[in-house]
């Protein structure tokens, strides 16, 4: 009976939880728009489901309408092709729809919430599990990845079904850890961030268990439904797989280092030896990448920007709540060394993996923030917990209004600090920019197949292109004027076919017109 009335508290805590969670939609509803979205992917998955192929670009890097993807598009070389391809199928049962992927990822944000939730309850309680809950509510990095559609969404929603699978029995049976492995194996193939995650799990079930035929049905999963989904590209004579291919195709791999498509195709060497003294680590990164010559000194100096680009983010207010939330989890972890040692072994593991590898891929970025929630709701919860039950011991009202007081105070840091990332990435965002931009162009009189030749930078135009379908080349401004120094500007346009520009500065629109006679749309 008791275990009956518990199994529903909890399932109701749960549903309340996963209404809850849909709050996240608000900024979206209040500013009409997310901050930004995975434009290329939601590219990828209208383009698949309009045209039945798998691209976005043209060989020469030209966003394409979907009108010309059959004919015209290369095969997008992306490592995280199963968001894209899981968005198509939405897109061809429900039909195009702006607002669509957004309140999916929504949802699928609130589903994750909740088996985080069970998933802490199972193995610390429901105290440590609501709270949990109340810090995940507006968690800043949390929410700003769940109104980024086509990001993160459903690789958090696989990876949090697979360490469901893995954790929920004391002893994981064999066909558990299948079912795991295949969850993890989507993770990876929905986010390919994943694979600095997933080893952690590989190497703490070797080292508690020393038992191969476990770690085999544990890894082969994953093995197989990663070699069977890249297969087909690796086979292709076009080589367009991301983790075979041998060069980029894409514009948003290679636009990290190379201004635009047109420096990269037709002025890459001259840039290159532009900027090949730059000293500074993001563009030294993109040297190594590319096989340039970098110094031993210039690469160490990669490697520490990384190392340190982690540590400094981990504790700002509007990733994970600031050094208050930083302070509970190392306090937490401390407490798991003595009281949880399996688990304080098993974050341990997954930390360390976590961070050597993303200092070895030399990467610098927020949302690896996100493969890590589960730990820092786990730990910081548990030893908030901690904390009340060594201060109210004696009296159990005091410790359950406690707990709810603290439950609120969490739900309000985490929203307040979100509030202030809100402000920044809404005033950073360009949001303003990209709809009148796709406001003007949806109002010319351009076929959607014409070229449009657009500044800004390389996600304002993947953006562009989803919101208008109209086929767009990017240029970078300052290739513009050194073209114009060159009287070039009208050579350059005419080897991407443009017959307008929109979205440059006067400036820089000035030297357009000069040399050029396109439309200009202002």
């Amino acid at each position: 009976m008791k275990r009956h009335k518990s199994t529903r508290i909890v399932s109701l805590v749960a549903l309340a939880i996963c209404l809850l969670s849909l709050l996240r939609i608000a900024p979206y509803f209040y500013k009409g728009q997310s901050p930004w979205l995975g434009y290329r992917n939601l590219n990828l998955a209208r383009n698949m489901a309009l045209s039945g192929k798998f691209s976005v670009e043209s060989q020469q890097n030209i966003f394409l309408s979907s009108k010309e993807i059959s004919s015209q598009g290369q095969i997008a070389n992306t490592g995280n092709s199963l968001t894209p391809v899981i968005y198509s199928w939405i897109f061809k049962a429900f039909g195009f729809n702006y607002n669509l992927p957004v309140f999916v990822s929504v949802i699928l944000s609130a589903l994750t919430s909740v088996l985080i939730f069970l998933l802490i309850f199972r193995l610390l309680g429901l105290w440590p599990a609501l709270l949990a809950a109340s810090l995940d509510l507006f968690l800043p990095v949390n929410w700003l990845g769940a109104l980024a559609a086509g990001f993160y969404e459903w690789a958090m929603l696989f990876f949090a079904l697979g360490l469901v699978c893995y954790f929920w029995q004391t002893k994981t049976k064999v066909w558990q850890l299948i079912l795991a492995g295949l969850c993890f194996g989507l993770a990876v193939l929905s986010r390919n961030a994943f694979l600095v995650s997933v080893p952690a799990v590989f190497i703490f079930e070797f080292m508690q268990t020393r038992n191969l035929k476990r770690l085999l049905a544990l890894g082969l999963p994953l093995v197989v439904i990663f070699v069977l989904w890249i297969a087909p590209g690796w086979l292709s004579p076009e080589q367009f797989n991301t983790y075979l291919a041998k060069t980029d195709t894409d514009l948003g791999r290679y636009g990290h280092l190379f201004n635009d498509p047109y420096t990269y195709h037709y002025n890459q060497e001259n840039f290159i030896n532009e900027v090949l003294n730059d000293k500074h680590p993001d563009t030294l990164d993109f040297f190594v990448k590319y096989g340039y010559e970098v110094s031993f000194i210039d690469r160490i100096k990669v490697y520490a920007n990384s190392a340190l680009y982690y540590l400094v983010e981990f504790i700002r207010l509007i990733n994970y709540g600031g050094p208050l939330i930083a302070l509970l989890m190392i306090f937490g972890l401390g407490l798991f060394k003595k009281r949880q040692l399996v688990l304080f072994k098993f974050f341990s593991i997954w930390l360390a993996s976590w961070y050597v590898a993303l200092i070895y891929l030399r990467t610098n970025n927020w949302d690896h923030f996100l493969e890590i929630k589960f730990i820092v709701l786990a730990t910081a919860s548990y030893a908030a917990t901690f904390i009340i039950h060594k201060l109210f011991d004696n009296s159990l009202k005091l410790k359950r209004a406690s707990f709810i007081l603290l439950a609120g105070c969490l739900i309000l840091h985490s929203f307040l600090a979100a509030k202030w990332l809100f402000h920044e990435e809404y005033n950073t965002s360009q949001l303003d920019n990209l709809r009148q931009a796709a406001t003007r162009l949806n109002q010319s009189s351009l076929d959607r197949d014409e070229v449009v030749a657009s500044g800004g930078s390389v996600i304002f135009n993947e953006g562009l292109n989803y919101f208008t379908d109209q086929s767009i080349i990017f240029f970078h401004p300052q290739t513009i004027k050194e073209l114009y120094q060159q009287n070039k500007i009208s050579e350059a346009f005419d080897k991407f076919k443009v017959v307008a520009a929109t979205n440059f500065e006067p400036e820089i629109m000035s030297l357009i017109k000069e040399q050029t006679t396109v439309k200009i749309i202002e």
